[in-house]
């Protein structure tokens, strides 16, 4: 996927300014708990999973696939606590950039620290981000390989890699809706867990031919350099006489 410098910006605002945000940029995702609430009651994440999944889909969709900055709120009363300090481990290992801004504001302005709707917030909060830099990891190790698509089926190829050692794998999604573009939604939707790695490019299409016609199959490569290793691949271990046919329609010289 597609590395870039994330940032995370944690302001002291229940209901936040948007605009001395605004003007600065557009390119921006609030998260406060008033607006909110306004359309989901957020409160309830822990009895309803469907509040964690519609906001967890926003975030990620505008920070992981728009490249939007967050603010969002984040209490400055007795800071920095426990809860402060395992965020912070999670935005390191995540290399996300963060920023701390606290306004002053009179004391009528700021929830008490120990009120319930604040301790709710904040752990729901912490659940969002460590969820969200966990996937940001996985994703900023995944380099895609090429898509197969054949009708309504496409299947992405893609390498892992970490600490220097390359693993390959492959995910399927059998709907009519999959678009390169948001290929970093779909494995999310459907929650990968790569039940299938391959120390080789090879051994990974090896599998592959046993799952599928491949020849059937249009490909789309994003690293070129593995394309010619797919079709040799192919004639190595399948004997069809479409196999030229597929190669001139797909292969690229260039």
């Amino acid at each position: 996927m597609k590395k870039h410098q994330r940032e995370i910006i944690l302001v002291d605002q229940f209901q936040i300014n948007r605009t001395q945000f605004l003007v600065k940029s557009k390119d921006i995702y609030f998260l406060d708990p008033s607006e909110l609430f306004s359309r989901i009651d957020w409160r309830r994440f822990e009895e309803d999973v469907c509040v964690t999944n519609i906001v967890y889909g926003e975030l990620f969709e505008a920070l992981v696939i728009n490249n939007k900055t967050l603010v969002c709120y984040w209490p400055n009363l007795n800071f920095p606590d426990d809860n402060w300090l395992e965020l912070s481990v999670h935005f390191k290992e995540a290399k996300i950039k963060t920023r701390i801004i606290y306004p002053d504001f009179t004391s009528n302005e700021k929830l008490d620290s120990a009120s319930p709707v604040q301790k709710i917030w904040k752990s729901f909060l912490l659940f969002l981000m460590e969820s969200l830099c966990e996937d940001i990891k996985m994703n900023d190790f995944l380099e895609e390989i090429a898509i197969l698509k054949c009708g309504n089926d496409s299947i992405l190829l893609f390498k892992l890699k970490q600490n220097g050692i390359s693993k390959y794998s492959y995910v399927q999604f059998p709907d009519e809706g999959f678009h390169l573009d948001n290929r970093d939604v779909h494995l999310k939707e459907i929650g990968v867990n790569f039940p299938h790695m391959f120390s080789s490019f090879e051994q990974l299409l090896e599998k592959l031919i046993l799952e599928i016609d491949v020849n059937s199959y249009q490909t789309s490569f994003l690293d070129r350099t593995l394309e010619k290793r797919y079709f040799n691949t192919i004639l190595k271990n399948c004997s069809s006489k479409n196999l030229i046919e597929s190669w001139v329609r797909n292969y690229s010289l260039n």
